[in-house]
């Protein structure tokens, strides 16, 4: 294990994202990391001639329990109150669930799906996402072990012996410059919203000429070879 930095009391942890990893206010490192992954998906669109003018063709149904769930996590609970918190997070989850599986046709929404229950299990069981001390030191934020011990509640706190499930939990390191942890759902989601993005830019299919040689060809009647007027029921009369 490496060595813990000095404790900084501006750092605070009161939220968690859409994918269950925890907020260091100070670097807003969720938000970079949830932006790289929407430029890499759109910058990918863009190389495989996509636009994203396509974007606003894609249906999303009840877009506004996503909204709802997302605002649910932003309520700052205090570390104390360890009953409202969890309620919080899980009715969170429970509206995003639902936004999903109600879109999950859509392009990527299978991932999405996977990944928040995958984060909710681990939640439900442990009363709270646990954050593995090896992997946060190791993304560079062991100098948030102490904030996390003091305002750690029930959406996350620092993980021990009697967490359950935990490679499920945040256990993942990502380094400098993003330098967050994060989980295996928190991943799939991310590929999710990826995947939904380029699938949402791809080029739309024009209508096959071919389509409308056919419908022409329907109409009119059929010429014989060698230059004979084409044959007409009358002609027989």
């Amino acid at each position: 294990m490496g060595k813990e930095g000095p404790f900084d009391p501006r750092v605070r942890f009161p939220l968690r994202t859409l994918a269950g990893g925890p907020m260091v206010f100070s670097d807003d490192v969720i938000v970079k990391l949830i932006l790289g992954a929407i430029v890499l998906a759109i910058a990918i669109g863009f190389v495989i001639g996509g636009n994203l003018r396509n974007l606003s063709h894609v249906h999303i149904r009840w877009p506004v329990l996503a909204l709802l769930g997302l605002g649910l996590q932003l309520v700052p609970v205090d570390a104390n109150a360890g009953r409202l918190g969890f309620a919080l997070l899980m009715a969170s989850y429970a509206l995003l669930m639902t936004f999903v599986v109600l879109n999950l046709r859509s392009a990527g929404f299978p991932l999405i799906v996977i990944g928040l229950f995958l984060n909710a299990l681990v939640i439900g069981v442990n009363h709270g996402m646990p954050v593995d001390r090896h992997a946060l030191i190791a993304s560079g934020q062991g100098n948030t072990l102490q904030a996390l011990v003091r305002e750690g509640g029930a959406k996350h706190h620092l993980a021990t012996a009697d967490d359950r499930l935990m490679f499920l939990g945040d256990v993942i390191a990502v380094p400098e410059p993003a330098g967050q942890v994060v989980s295996v759902g928190d991943l799939l989601t991310y590929i999710g919203v990826i995947w939904f993005v380029l699938a949402g830019m791809r080029p739309r299919r024009e209508p096959v000429a071919s389509d409308a040689r056919e419908s022409d060809s329907m109409g009119s009647p059929e010429r014989p070879p060698n230059g004979a007027p084409p044959h007409s029921a009358d002609s027989t009369r």
